[in-house]
């Protein structure tokens, strides 16, 4: 019958769960495979393949020597993968549950089948519900299973032998991973006997060898399946026992073992060594750029000081409130911030007060500058106080920041120069790294690219020397605009577009790597600004737009600033001279409100405003002889015309920067456009863009073309 349908139109044939079938139909499904060769009949198997039986693993073999069929391995979901899979299945924004996909990855795995089972199981058993149009979630304390899944591995458990059982219960509390040696300590039996119970649950499917001395469950849903047929009480002790264990036998190597630790003590109820554990693990977790566990240990951590009714250390709401910052969660972090500013008082810890002064301080730059400001000075004046040179140097060097950011770079680089005197005495070789970075980044919005190029690059071989990735990456970030931008005015070029464009992308690189989306954010703006300035709009426009979707996330109002400045300086090259006045005029509104006028905003917002307002695009007559290919995004040849005088203004058109004027002048003359006595007649032409003059030059040449806008040039001698 396959045959004969097959010979009117191709056929698709799908057998999904191949590992459920019996011996009968499995013969016939290779007899199906032998057949269709010669038809237009596709065959398409799915099977597990940790549940391969005996039969099929011999019908794959006999398909494989007679070369009938191709196998496909599905690799698991990526996290990404997993997120947007949740994100479909209850119609969430990109932003929604965070915390429900960290929770929900681990035990899924990244299995689709296991990924909507869990979210079934949660949804029947009212942990998530839907109210109006957004879900909301229940703590998960205790993961509800699907029931699938629990009648499963409790049909496989039941089918092992005491010995085994036992072994299993006990790994399931340990954990997803772990060691043959901590299983020996807890048994008390013989090597050989815990070999063999271990063979078992290999045999059985429900644990695999990952080496001679660890072990692991096969899935972290089955490990769930086990430790929740236990009674509290019953896990409590396990995980005590366990807990104790481990400080025995790794007591010289407790380090690698924090996390573990600070799981089984609070599972067990022993507070102190839960927040000692909990506090040790979230440091650890923010050396290594992973601010999303660094939350979760620093949560548990906190948590375990309440239940305890144990004073919570300033230093752990500072450490989350970092984390959270990191992740661009503002209030989260303001909220660890000032309860760590007031635990540090409570208890007069001076040097904890000072490091939430700064923090807050750092952290109100992305909203509100008078509030940033203060900070930094009482920071300034505790460090004072305290006599303490580094507190002082750093201290410095944050206002220093604060006053380039409110357009006074003069005082900016005298508090800058004194934090550098101080590190230079001391030799303190981060701190030297962190005033580098904040001089390079005052001479380049001073217009000095020259000598700001020279401390980013002082500020990124320190930052590579003392393996400090966030640090790096910013100053990457900075330099991406030392081949100039329309942010800095007329500078003299230090870096290649190549090279600026190749740090930019590093910068991103780290960015993502290390998870601070305010980071990524800021370098989209920077590389978008490069290319925008040498004509690559298409790529400028799609950056500037990514950049704002994650400043818009994270609610960051500095970066949302600049931003809309870059779209409305994009928009105002294209003359869509609109949507430049749009985007200009949020971002003069933005940083008005976070009180900040540092460029990109006030200043060189508003000395574009009034020229978009003024102008408006007419066709340009084109003649045969200069016909020229024109890019992707680009508007036609225009002119642009004064609304006051109606009289030409300027116009712009593709071709080298040296003919680009004579071939206007050309235009004009010949269709007897009368100039705009706005704009006088002198020698060279200079391009004002963004409030900002420089020369046309052969370094803003792309091969034989450039997008030479002379709507905002002038003549100068």
């Amino acid at each position: 019958m396959l045959s004969a349908l097959s010979e009117h139109q191709p056929l698709l044939l799908v057998v999904e769960d191949l590992h459920w079938s019996d011996e009968t139909s499995l013969e016939l499904l290779h007899y199906l495979a032998r057949r269709s060769r010669t038809c237009a009949i596709l065959l398409v198997l799915s099977y597990r393949s940790d549940e391969v039986n005996a039969g099929l693993r011999d019908v794959l073999a006999q398909m494989d020597r007679e070369r009938l069929a191709q196998e496909l391995h599905l690799s698991p979901l990526r996290p990404t993968e997993v997120e947007a899979m949740v994100q479909a299945c209850l119609s969430l924004p990109r932003t929604g549950l965070p915390e429900l996909f960290y929770a929900i990855y681990p035990l899924s795995e990244g299995n689709p089948f296991f990924l909507e089972e869990l979210l079934k199981a949660l949804t029947t058993a009212g942990e998530l519900f839907a109210e109006g149009e957004r879900w909301l979630y229940k703590p998960l304390s205790i993961m509800h299973l699907p029931r699938s899944v629990r009648a499963a591995v409790e049909l496989r458990v039941a089918l092992l032998s005491e010995q085994a059982r036992e072994v299993v219960t006990l790994a399931a509390v340990a954990g997803r991973r772990f060691d043959f040696t901590l299983l020996l300590h807890l048994t008390n039996v013989q090597e050989s006997v815990l070999l063999q119970a271990l063979k078992e649950l290999i045999a059985a499917q429900l644990v695999v060898e990952e080496s001679a001395e660890q072990f692991a469950f096969r899935h972290a849903l089955t490990r769930q399946a086990i430790s929740t047929q236990l009674l509290a009480r019953e896990r409590q002790a396990l995980h005590r026992a366990i807990a104790e264990a481990m400080e025995s036998l790794y007591a010289p190597t407790l380090e690698a073992h924090v996390v573990d630790l600070a799981s089984h003590f609070y599972e067990a109820g022993v507070w102190a060594k839960a927040l000692a554990y909990g506090w040790q693990a979230g440091e650890k977790a923010l050396r290594l750029y992973a601010p999303q566990a660094a939350t979760e240990q620093l949560t548990r951590a906190l948590s375990a000081a309440r239940l305890g009714a144990l004073a919570p250390p300033a230093m752990v709401s500072l450490l989350r409130g970092q984390a959270s910052e990191t992740l661009g969660d503002f209030e989260r972090a303001r909220g660890d911030y000032e309860r760590a500013l007031e635990s540090a008082r409570s208890v007069d810890d001076r040097s904890a007060e000072w490091q939430s002064l700064i923090a807050l301080g750092f952290l109100w730059t992305g909203r509100d500058y008078t509030q940033a400001g203060t900070c930094y000075q009482q920071a300034l004046e505790l460090a004072r106080s305290m006599n303490d040179p580094l507190m002082l140097a750093h201290s410095l060097n944050r206002l220093g920041n604060w006053h380039l950011n409110t357009e006074q770079p003069v005082e900016a680089r005298r508090y800058h120069q004194e934090a550098l005197a101080t590190f230079q005495r001391v030799n303190d070789q981060h701190g030297l790294a962190e005033t580098f970075d904040l001089l390079g980044m005052a001479h380049y919005l001073s217009g000095d690219v020259f000598h700001g190029t020279a401390y980013y690059q002082q500020a990124i071989a320190l930052f590579q020397q003392l393996g400090d990735r966030q640090g790096l990456g910013a100053s990457l970030a900075q330099l991406t605009v030392a081949c100039g931008s329309d942010l800095m005015g007329p500078t003299m070029l230090t870096l290649s577009l190549g090279e600026s464009r190749n740090a930019g992308e590093q910068a991103l690189k780290v960015a993502r790597e290390i998870g601070s989306r305010s980071a990524e954010a800021f370098t989209l703006f920077n590389l978008a600004l490069v290319l925008g300035t040498r004509g690559e709009y298409a790529q400028a426009l799609e950056l500037v737009q990514e950049g704002i979707s994650i400043a818009e996330q994270i609610e960051h109002h500095q970066w949302l600033t600049y931003g809309h400045f870059d779209l409305g300086m994009l928009s105002l090259d294209l003359l869509d001279l609109a949507s430049a006045q749009l985007h200009l005029e949020q971002a003069l509104a933005l940083a008005r409100s976070t009180s900040s006028a540092s460029p990109p905003a006030i200043s060189r917002v508003r000395m574009v405003i009034p020229a978009s307002r003024k102008c408006v695009v007419k066709p340009w007559p084109d003649s045969p002889e200069e016909q020229k290919p024109k890019p992707r995004c680009m508007p036609p040849k225009s002119l642009l015309v004064c609304k006051d005088c109606g009289h030409y203004s300027g116009a712009f058109t593709w071709s080298s920067p040296n003919s680009s004027w004579r071939t206007i002048e050309r235009q004009r003359l010949r269709f007897s456009f009368p100039p705009c006595k706005r704009l006088p007649r002198n020698s060279q032409l200079v391009s004002h863009r963004k409030g900002c003059a420089h020369t046309f030059s052969p370094k803003w040449e792309h091969g034989s073309r450039v997008f030479v806008l002379l709507h905002r040039c002038v003549l100068r001698k």
